[in-house]
């Protein structure tokens, strides 16, 4: 990818750059596979634990807006989260159809355990790059995760 270049937002650059997202995604999946597989999770456990453990209280509802995920997926991901003891869901009093998710203490040690094996590949990556380099890269993936075009209300879904 072109370093100082004008013309950064060239074609070729877009693509080498959208080329290296999806690997260096990929290779952080990677990383986390063998130990979600030990816990019968896959990506989207993985993704809706971590969200969960992000945002206790959270409902059916906001995790839905977050992942984009159909009703019926996250709910068979949440019992199926449940059923291994690594959330509860709760029932509000004055509304009973709500469901606020928690981390249970063994869904905070299933999430230490993953967060172990990408902390190592990222941590490598931004000593590497820099304190500027992460900021960097910490506001383009901050607007690559805005739901919105043109960059109005940068990083809302997904963003911690």
């Amino acid at each position: 990818m072109s370093s100082g270049n004008p013309l950064f937002l060239r074609d070729e650059d877009l693509d080498e750059a959208i080329l290296m997202i999806e690997r260096a995604q990929r290779l952080v999946a990677a990383d986390v596979a063998d130990p979600l597989a030990g816990h019968g999770l896959g990506a989207t456990h993985d993704l809706v634990l971590r969200l969960v453990a992000r945002r206790p209280g959270v409902t059916m509802a906001e995790l839905r807006r977050q992942i984009a995920a159909s009703k019926q997926t996250l709910s068979r991901v949440l019992a199926e989260l449940e059923a291994r003891g690594l959330v509860v869901l709760e029932q509000r009093a004055e509304d009973r159809r709500q469901r606020p998710a928690r981390v249970t203490e063994a869904g905070q040690a299933a999430l230490a355990e993953l967060d172990q094996q990408r902390r190592r590949r990222l941590r490598r990556a931004f000593r590497a790059a820099g304190p500027e380099a992460v900021g960097g890269f910490r506001r383009v993936l901050a607007v690559l995760l805005d739901p919105e075009p043109a960059g109005r209300g940068a990083g809302r879904a997904l963003a911690g």
